[in-house]
């Protein structure tokens, strides 16, 4: 793979253009490649696993990263490094080995979007709520969004979760009996007790999880 050298992008716009063109988008093809195999598959009633992941990030992505990392050690000393794209390129350099980390572990995506999407809520809700009067609050408040996020993400109504887990919370006094409340380990029984309620469309789930947070919050 080739790209633009320094003398060939005189502008820090054509730098960007040719990082989306020729590497991060190349990285992202890859990504969706994987997504149309592993979508094939189970329309055939195949298996996807994990090792085809690794294997396809392997062959077609690592040659990309590599490209990509040599193309930052040539052109970083010949961008302005207080400039908007000088930034953007020492700091690929500096968390390089966190960029392509996913390319080791077939369960991680390139980004954290998804993580991005799922807090938005609570981003948005700062607003309204603004500010945490102190660390123990700030604190109590990540707990308490880890909890609803983590029982959406488990396909639980978050408000049906906390019920559940401020009344079994009490009788805790174990490890063990602590981790059998997390969400992922009520899920069955939640949706044994009321399955037509245990399970939301996502959209009116993240409405009601932003409903949620800032009745607790005005509370």
């Amino acid at each position: 793979m080739t790209a633009e050298k320094v003398g060939q992008s005189p502008t820090g716009r054509t730098l960007a253009r040719t990082v989306i063109r020729d590497f991060i988008g190349a990285l992202y093809a890859v990504e969706r490649h994987i997504k149309e195999r592993r979508e094939r598959c189970e329309q055939a009633g195949q298996c996807f696993g994990l090792d085809e992941v690794l294997k396809i990030r392997h062959e077609k992505a690592v040659p990309i990263a590599a490209a990509f990392k040599a193309w930052l050690d040539e052109v970083g000393p010949g961008v302005p490094p207080k400039g908007a794209l000088g930034k953007a390129i020492a700091y690929s350099q500096s968390q390089w080995p966190k960029l392509i980390r996913y390319l080791d572990d077939p369960e991680m995506p390139p980004d954290n979007n998804r993580v991005e999407q799922a807090i938005r809520p609570f981003a948005v809700g700062r607003r309204a709520w603004l500010f945490m009067d102190t660390q123990a609050g700030a604190r109590a408040s990540a707990n308490l969004y880890s909890l609803v996020l983590s029982a959406q993400a488990n396909g639980i109504e978050p408000l049906k979760y906390l019920t559940y887990l401020y009344t079994q919370l009490p009788a805790a006094t174990t490890v063990e009996h602590f981790e059998a409340l997390l969400p992922w380990n009520v899920k069955e029984a939640l949706k044994a007790s009321d399955a037509t309620a245990a399970i939301w469309p996502p959209t009116v789930a993240a409405k009601s999880n932003t409903r949620l947070i800032e009745t607790i919050n005005a509370d």
